[in-house]
């Protein structure tokens, strides 16, 4: 073998985790079993068609009757498709006779969330109904000066169905833990992990937890509550935390809810907008959309006095044929209104448009952006959709085709400056392995790699690698893109797929040490740091 790059690291097999599966890791260490009465707002976010113990990967709270608040990295890369949560649950074996499971009408991940350094984690989920009041009831959350009134020292509790076990396999209780922790100094907080902080008691996460060893949320604990132990007042999110959960001198992290009250307030007052509209494949040429708001409130929304909307993207041509919105000027109560926009596909790849639209609502003025996002590219020839062994898989590609080879599929035949993609949606749920095989130029003619629509790596050089998959969304898509660069030819200037199949690599991987993993681009990033960090979402 010559050179082999992948990504930040040169290594001989990988395993990567799907963004759908991977985001911060958090379960309770040295923790106890929580009374079910305590915590009648604790909500288990879990993959939609999977029970709730095999499904469930995160927490979240329940603040009002239809909103779920919890970690921005837990649903990120998620559809309305893709999970449910499970309300009024203390035992994730017993759902069919603790809690209801309700579907998710809407995702609002904050417009500013960084997956690099998780900043801006937090984020609301619409429920399809209101929550009745036998069935589960709101927490109190935190004001915007509930983080500053409250001492460094002070005792709070958190919870969660993530795993016991601070390092290695997780060790997955079924009944909700939770453990006391203290409010840690900001600056103590900011001198422990530097990178994601800030001096600044008022802004975006905080720290808790106890000097000694144990005592920590851990892996599966994100987007579950932290509370005040003496008021019972969710405080913020587990969000994340060192590699090894409770090692003594490090603390979790955790989202700072009263940096975001006006944020949740905006999210949580009735006025349901499309925050993130995925329509997967689209072919060449002109669109039509149409994006639909509706106001649940019981007040008016008003589009007239801040009137503003701007429809735009990858290419220059998108524009608003029509805006059902601003004409009415008042949205009453119970009504929609729709704002129908047009853009044409000029090009075949990844295309992403934006909606802006100002209103007034309750006195305040917002705006919202909502997002359209596909691939433009055209259905695969029967050869090469019939050389994909996972089932009920969509195969696209560009306009430089991806070839049927011996052992899988190739890339390909591309000159300088181009790029050939191959686009495969609908894989199920589970693990997927293949054989990555390149001959290219190393560090300039690259393998790019996407798990739904998130950027994982990219390899290039002469040598193979071993991957596994583990998709845990009900419908993934997976994404190779090979590009050239403008100079230089090397080897057989091409990429091969091989061996595909379902479940896991033969060969454990070597990165996969420590408690879980999220996206490569996350792995990438621990792999440069001087102390590892770990987001906290279980991948089970």
């Amino acid at each position: 073998m010559k050179a082999l790059r992948l990504g930040l690291l040169a290594a001989s097999v990988v395993t990567f985790a799907s963004p759908l599966s991977a985001s911060p890791e958090a379960r309770i260490i040295d923790g106890t079993t929580a009374n079910q009465s305590d915590w009648p707002y604790m909500v288990a976010l879990v993959t939609k068609g999977s029970n709730a113990y095999d499904g469930q990967f995160c927490g979240g709270s329940l603040i009002d009757e239809r909103y779920v608040l919890t970690a921005a990295h837990c649903v990120d890369s998620f559809t309305i498709n893709d999970l449910d949560v499970v309300v009024g649950i203390h035992d994730l074996t017993e759902e069919d006779s603790q809690g209801v499971r309700l579907a998710v009408d809407k995702i609002y991940v904050h417009e500013n969330y960084d997956s690099y350094y998780l900043y801006n984690d937090i984020a609301v989920l619409e429920l399809e109904r209101d929550v009745a009041s036998n069935e589960a009831t709101p927490v109190t959350i935190a004001t915007s000066s509930t983080r500053t009134t409250t001492a460094n020292g002070t005792n709070l509790t958190v919870a969660g169905w993530g795993t016991t076990a601070p390092t290695g396999n997780a060790v997955v209780p079924e009944q909700l833990q939770q453990v006391e922790v203290q409010l840690i100094d900001q600056q103590t907080c900011l001198n422990t992990y530097g990178i994601g902080i800030s001096s600044n008691e008022d802004s975006e996460n905080f720290c808790a937890g106890v000097e000694q060893e144990g005592y920590d949320s851990c892996r599966g604990d994100s987007g579950g509550p932290i509370v005040v132990s003496g008021t019972g007042v969710q405080l913020g999110i587990v969000s994340w935390g060192a590699n090894e959960c409770g090692a003594q001198g490090t603390y979790g992290v955790y989202t700072n809810i009263s940096y975001y009250a006006e944020w949740i307030d905006q999210h949580t007052s009735g006025f349901s907008y499309p925050s993130k509209e995925t329509t997967t494949v689209q072919s060449l040429g002109s669109h039509t959309y149409d994006f639909v708001y509706a106001n649940n409130s019981d007040s008016d929304v008003d589009f007239s006095t801040s009137a503003y909307s701007n429809f735009r993207g990858t290419d220059s041509n998108a524009s608003i044929l029509s805006n059902g919105c601003t004409d009415v000027g008042t949205l009453s109560p119970g009504n929609t209104c729709t704002i129908t926009v047009s853009y044409s596909n000029d090009t075949y790849g990844s295309k992403s448009y934006s909606l802006y639209l100002n209103y007034q609502h309750n006195g305040s003025t917002y705006s919202t952006e909502s997002y359209l996002d596909f691939e433009a590219a055209t259905a695969a020839s029967s050869a090469l959709s019939n050389a994909i062994p996972w089932t009920n898989t969509g195969v696209y590609s560009n306009e430089y085709e991806w070839q049927v080879s011996s052992n899988g599929i190739r890339s390909a035949e591309i000159g300088d400056s181009q790029e050939t993609f191959l686009y495969i949606e609908g894989i199920p749920a589970g693990d997927v392995s293949f054989d990555i095989v390149v001959s290219t130029e190393i560090y300039a003619d690259e393998l790019a790699v996407h798990i739904n629509g998130e950027y994982i790596d990219s390899v290039s050089g002469d040598g193979s690698v071993p991957v596994t998959l583990s998709l845990y969304g009900a419908s993934n898509s997976l994404k190779f893109t090979y590009q050239k660069d403008g100079s230089l030819d090397y080897g057989e200037d091409v990429v091969y797929i091989n061996n595909m199949r379902n479940g896991s690599a033969s060969t454990s991987s070597s990165s996969s040490s420590g408690g879980g993993g999220g996206s490569m681009g996350w792995w990438s990033m621990v792999a440069i740091m001087a102390l590892i960090v770990r987001r906290r979402l279980s991948i089970g």
